[in-house]
This record gives C-alpha cells, structure tokens and sequence, in this order.
C-alpha cells in the first residue's frame, strides 16, 4: 500500500501543477487555480502518510478531493480531472479500509 499511495501523491502532483499551469496560461476561472493547489495539498498528504497504516491521509485525500471536484465540475476544461482525482480518492479509501479490516481477503 505504501507503493500506491506514493504512486497516487506523485501523480496527483504532477496533475496539480499541470492545472495551475493551464489556469495561468489559458487565464482560468480561480475555482481551477484554487483546485488545482487542493489537488497538490492532496497530493502532498498522499506521499506523506504513505507509511501510515491508519486513515487519516486517506480521509484528508478524500475530503480535499470531493471539495476540488465540486470546484471543477463548472469548468469544463479540468473538470475530467477533478472526476479522476475523486475516482482515485475513493479507490485509495476503499483499498485502504480493506486492508485494514481484520477479515478481508486483501489482509490475508
């Protein structure tokens, strides 16, 4: 799991700055702008609770994702990324709780 949540911080990073960029450049509403540091404060809570075994990064992930993603669904340029950064946020959550339920398949 820490190899993921790495793999998840590095890309939700990478996807951050390619929106602020495309903010500034194409001259954006400021939801993008400020969307696209949530998708980095995110991205940066990934890679910094990747050695954790609780919820807690997991929870922020998700939390700081769902508010980008409604921040984004009324533009239509990076609103496919706010609906990739939300599908990863839930997927993360959902493997993370499995994991750490005691009877799951995915623990064994």
């Amino acid at each position: 799991m820490k190899n993921t949540k790495f793999f998840a911080g590095i890309v939700m990073v990478f996807m951050s700055l390619y929106m602020l960029f495309q903010a500034v450049t194409a001259h954006l509403a400021t939801n993008a702008m400020i969307a696209g540091i949530i998708f980095l404060v995110a991205g940066i809570a990934y890679v910094a609770t990747k050695d954790m075994d609780n919820l807690t990064g997991d929870i922020a992930g998700l939390v700081l994702n769902l508010i980008g993603w409604f921040m984004t669904m009324s533009i239509p340029t990076v609103s496919l990324f706010g609906v990739f950064a939300l599908i990863m946020a839930v997927v993360l959550f959902g493997l993370t709780l499995m994991l750490n339920s005691g009877n799951s398949a995915l623990a064994k």
